[in-house]
């Protein structure tokens, strides 16, 4: 809630404190907005917006372990940071499959879903006009090319500076 509204919420209330000790009623809004100076259309605004504000650790209902936070948060969803170092573990796994053959990249990126979801071998095969047993060979060697010393040690050291 903006800081103005705030204050204008607490100078309604005063008001309404002062009328209703004054009068021994509840306000109008044509009272409130004759005592505060302010419209009446603004007060009512104000009052509407006003409403009872409660904190997001306060407890649901009597003696309830659940809070309203607990409602609040999606438990399915992952944190930025998790976001964040998983693109950055796709950017890696990414820049070390475009260093393979065309064919055993595409393999890859299809396989595992790096072009939308992953296919299977039948799928890939159909699509580029092979077997799936090639397709499964291209993957094989794919993944002993991506094992291969001098990439692991390059994807461990980008992974670490993620990580």
């Amino acid at each position: 809630m903006p800081v103005q509204s705030a204050a204008e919420i607490r100078r309604l209330r005063a008001a309404s404190r002062e009328i209703a000790l004054a009068s021994g009623e509840t306000p109008t809004v044509s009272e409130l907005a004759t005592a505060t100076g302010m419209s009446e259309l603004s007060v009512s605004r104000r009052l509407d917006t006003a409403g009872v504000a409660c904190s997001l650790d306060d407890p649901i209902g009597d003696g309830a372990a659940l809070t309203w936070a607990d409602l609040l948060v999606d438990v399915d969803s992952s944190s930025p940071e998790d976001d964040a170092r998983r693109s950055g573990a796709r950017a890696i796994v990414l820049s070390l499959v475009s260093g393979l053959p065309d064919r055993e990249a595409e393999v890859v990126r299809r396989r595992f879903g790096f072009e939308g979801d992953p296919e299977t071998l039948e799928e890939i095969g159909d699509r580029m006009g092979v077997t799936r047993e090639r397709v499964r060979q291209l993957v094989e060697r794919a993944l002993e090319r991506l094992r291969h010393p001098s990439r692991a040690a390059r994807a461990r050291e980008a992974l670490r500076a993620i990580a």
